[in-house]
C-alpha cells in the first residue's frame, strides 16, 4: 500500500516538473482588426516536441473556449461576448495548450495578442448618408432664401434704373441651378464646384 502511495507521489512529482518544463505556445491573430460580423482566425502554435490534446483561448477579462486543432475562427460579436465588452473594443487574447498523458499538464500562458473591434462598416456608412442629406438639405433651404431675396431685391431695382445690381454672394457645397429673368432675357447662374462662390446679379 504504501509503495502504490508512494509511487503515485512520484508521478504527480514528474508531471508538475514536466508542466513546468513546457514551453508557452505563439499566438497570431488574422486580420488583427475586424468589425462585429467580420471573422478572426486564432492560431495557437505548440512545440512540434509535445503531444497536444487541446488549445484553450482566453480573453484577459474572462471569458475561455476550447479547439482540439489549435486553430479556432470566432466572430467579432462572439469575441466580444466572451469578454464581455462592446464595439468599438480592444479585445485582448492568450492561448495555452494540455499535453496528453495519464497527468494532465498544461503550458504556461501565450503573449497577449490584441484584436480591435469596431462597429459594422453599413451602419457607419448609414450615419454618414445621414448626417449628409441632413446638411445639404439646410444648404439648400439657405440658398432658397438668398434667391427669394435676390428675386425681391430685382423687382424694387427695375421701378428706378435698368442698372444691375449685386443682390449678394453665398459660398456654399451643392449643385443648384438659379434662374433670373431681367426684361426679355433670361440669365442663368449654374455652379457644379466644391466650396463655389456665386453671386447673384438683379
Amino acid at each position: 500500500m504504501a509503495g502504490h502511495l508512494l509511487l503515485l507521489v512520484l508521478m504527480y512529482s514528474f508531471s508538475l516538473i514536466k508542466a513546468q518544463a513546457l514551453l508557452p505556445p505563439k499566438l497570431t491573430v488574422n486580420p488583427p482588426v475586424i468589425t462585429e460580423t467580420d471573422s478572426v482566425t486564432l492560431n495557437c502554435q505548440t512545440p512540434s516536441s509535445v503531444s497536444v490534446s487541446h488549445c484553450h483561448f482566453n480573453t484577459v477579462r474572462g471569458g475561455s473556449v476550447r479547439a482540439s486543432s489549435c486553430l479556432k475562427t470566432l466572430t467579432g460579436t462572439e469575441l466580444l461576448n466572451m469578454a464581455h465588452q462592446s464595439s468599438p473594443a480592444v479585445v485582448e487574447v492568450t492561448c495555452y495548450y494540455t499535453v496528453n498523458g495519464e497527468f494532465s499538464s498544461t503550458s504556461p500562458h501565450s503573449h497577449i495578442s490584441y484584436i480591435v473591434i469596431n462597429k459594422g462598416m453599413i451602419q457607419m456608412i448609414g450615419a454618414g448618408v445621414t448626417l449628409g442629406v441632413l446638411v445639404l438639405g439646410l444648404v439648400l433651404l439657405f440658398n432658397q432664401s438668398r434667391f427669394e431675396k435676390c428675386v425681391s431685391q430685382r423687382s424694387k431695382s427695375n421701378i428706378t434704373d435698368d442698372r444691375k445690381y449685386m443682390a449678394a454672394y453665398d459660398e456654399t457645397y451643392s449643385i443648384v441651378t438659379y434662374d433670373c429673368n431681367i426684361g426679355d432675357r433670361e440669365y442663368t447662374a449654374d455652379y457644379d464646384e466644391v466650396y463655389s462662390i456665386i453671386t447673384y446679379e438683379c
